[in-house]
């Protein structure tokens, strides 16, 4: 039997729910924005006040941090309960302080679903087939080996160098193995229509995104 406790777990989203769950992925990413706007604010007028560079990387570092921890976990909570986006705009807005190149929203999903199909046990990486996340561990999987003490403290910088789900290198990988290859080894039916537009215009939209910050820090204070 189900203990009451845990019911919630396997209850469905509601529509307002899922509303919800969307309105706060908005606000997040538009506190982000903001976050960056207050560091350009600090950094251009804060000597005025006494507010050293220091102390401005340290509160736009501290906020960011914040924010991005709660990004990555309703980017997971979304996938599973709330998967497409009420407008499509919000599909651009899921993940680009990231890395300079990620992944579409549309992109994660099919990764995200290709791993949890061919990994039911966490500690068994690809038992069910290749599991797009499987390079993401592979520093760990060594654990009951001694040669597992100098792999693993390695991981969290290969988190960083992109090897996320949400990073440029992750990207790289996804896209040279989705979608996978038609009869004969040609080329997907929707790659040119469906998955190649779609790449193109989130990328584009990251472009735009980035150059603003960089237009921000350089025209912006003078540089």
């Amino acid at each position: 039997p189900m203990p009451p406790q845990l019911a919630f777990m396997f209850t469905k989203i509601s529509p307002e729910q899922k509303m919800y769950m969307w309105n706060i992925y908005t606000l997040i990413f538009v506190l982000e924005c903001l976050d960056v706007v207050l560091y350009w604010a600090l950094l251009k007028y804060g000597p005025t006040f006494g507010i050293s560079y220091g102390a401005s990387t340290a509160v736009f570092g501290a906020v960011m941090i914040a924010l991005c921890i709660q990004n990555a976990y309703i980017l997971h909570d979304v996938i599973h309960g709330a998967t497409f986006p009420p407008y499509e705009w919000q599909s651009y807005i899921t993940h680009p302080f990231a890395d300079f190149i990620s992944l579409p929203w549309m992109d994660i999903i099919m990764e995200h679903n290709r791993h949890h199909n061919s990994t039911f046990d966490l500690l068994n990486h690809g038992e069910f087939g290749w599991d797009p996340a499987g390079w993401l561990y592979v520093l760990q999987e060594w654990t009951p080996e001694w040669y597992g003490w100098l792999t693993v403290p390695l991981v969290p910088f290969w988190h960083f160098a992109g090897a996320s789900d949400t990073g440029g290198l992750f990207a790289l990988l996804w896209w040279s193995r989705f979608p996978d290859a038609g009869p004969g080894g040609k080329c997907d039916k929707a790659f040119y229509s469906k998955w190649l537009p779609l790449r193109v215009k989130h990328v584009a939209f990251l472009l735009c995104l980035w150059g603003s910050v960089w237009m921000l820090g350089s025209w912006g204070l003078g540089r």
